[in-house]
């Protein structure tokens, strides 16, 4: 399995079009540490969502994480694309 913290940076960058390294530590806006441990720790369905860099990122299971862009009134934008998934 693919770090989290890294998927995300990642995936982000190559939605905004930006080189990862650019972007700001994924660390400022959720503590990764606590995000691994919360993922590890259930056993059976659940969901974590958060904002970073204008996108919002869903974890949904171990493996499943759906990004999708945030519009200026700072909801997801439903008549956007389809949320981005991938798989670690």
């Amino acid at each position: 399995m693919m770090d989290i913290a890294t998927t995300i940076v990642s995936r982000v960058g190559e939605l905004a079009q930006r080189d990862p390294l650019e972007l700001p530590p994924l660390a400022e806006t959720i503590d990764v540490d606590a995000l691994e441990r919360a993922i590890d720790s259930v056993d059976g369905p659940f969901s974590i969502q958060f904002t970073y860099c204008g996108y919002t990122v869903t974890i949904t299971g171990e493996d499943d994480v759906s990004i999708c862009a945030v519009t200026e009134g700072g909801l997801t934008d439903p008549s956007g694309p389809s949320p981005e998934r991938t798989r670690l």
